[in-house]
């Protein structure tokens, strides 16, 4: 009897066991394959309407970083009298090389004024820039007509 127990033991795997163990095993693959699929096709689509706002105020505010670090560059040599305002895209002066404008926006300004609206007593004086880019073509103009979709306004000195 016992060694019937043994020979039984010995034989191994069946090739039933084995044909079920493959099914789980391709059942699991497949189901994950499907999960992971689904969930990148979320991530990706940017479909919904929250998504479509969050990427657009990010190419907004990636626009204000770049003209803000082109304003710095630039200096204050770019403004004659203060306040001053230049649009953008320009066709020429300081801001026609400034950094191109996102998708689906028409313009922007960058407007460089006194801080404390006394004026400067120096060239270095310290300065309010501020940088709106808008939605609207219409806003495009020195009317003052039309809200800017985003604005950043910073201080800002120039080096010695």
């Amino acid at each position: 009897m016992l060694k019937r127990k043994l020979l039984r033991s010995d034989r191994g795997i069946s090739t039933i066991e084995v044909l079920v163990a493959l099914v789980l095993i391709v059942l699991v693959v497949v189901f994950t394959w499907r999960i992971i699929g689904s969930s990148l096709a979320l991530l990706g689509s940017g479909n919904q309407g929250y998504q479509r706002a969050a990427r657009t105020r990010t190419q907004a505010t990636e626009w204000i970083q770049a003209v803000h670090e082109y304003t710095r560059s630039r200096g204050f040599s770019v403004c004659g009298a203060v306040p001053c305002t230049f649009w953008i895209p320009a066709a020429s002066g300081p801001y026609s090389q400034a950094p191109a404008l996102p998708a689906g926006f028409p313009c922007g300004r960058v407007v460089i004024s006194d801080w404390d609206g006394i004026g400067p007593a120096d060239p270095t004086q310290l300065r309010l820039v501020a940088i709106d880019i808008f939605r609207a073509r219409s806003a495009c103009d020195d009317t003052g007509v039309g809200a800017p979709f985003l604005t950043a306004q910073t201080g800002m000195a120039t080096r010695q």
